[in-house]
């Protein structure tokens, strides 16, 4: 299999590949489009007594299942998530989780070794560079 070119939509995801399904030689090709991996942002910024933890981690499990690349983002309350397993356990099945560094600062909230403590800056170029782009707040 050979990529040949990329199509421009959906931002570069979409990719042709050659292959000759048995035909004979002289016959063309045949051009099959097949979908690379997508991005996928989630933020977060509730407290844990709203319960939406449930619902990003089976987010997460779905765009997981579809070997999307997926970024989760914890801001200001969500932050207290970092004293639960669950974000660590993320992070060792190659999701991407950052934090906000002032609210976990403000909160008391010290590194587990695992979650990147990041600024706003960083939640700028996620909401940028994801296909899709999830907000819980």
């Amino acid at each position: 299999m050979k990529v040949i070119r990329f199509f421009p939509f959906p931002k570069e995801r979409m990719a042709c590949t050659t292959f000759s399904c048995g035909r004979a030689e002289h016959e063309p090709k045949k051009l099959v489009p097949r979908v690379l991996f997508m991005k996928t942002g989630i933020l977060l910024s509730t407290h844990p007594e709203k319960g939406d933890a449930r619902l990003v981690r089976s987010l997460v499990e779905e765009a997981l299942k579809r070997e999307d690349k997926v970024y989760l983002y914890l801001l200001d309350d969500a932050t207290l998530y970092l004293r639960e397993s669950w974000p660590n356990d993320l992070v060792d099945r190659g999701v991407h989780v950052y934090s906000c560094a002032y609210g976990a600062q403000n909160r008391k909230i010290f590194d587990s070794g695992k979650t990147t403590f990041c600024g706003l800056v960083v939640l700028t170029q996620l909401m940028e560079g994801c296909d899709r782009f999830v907000s819980f707040n």
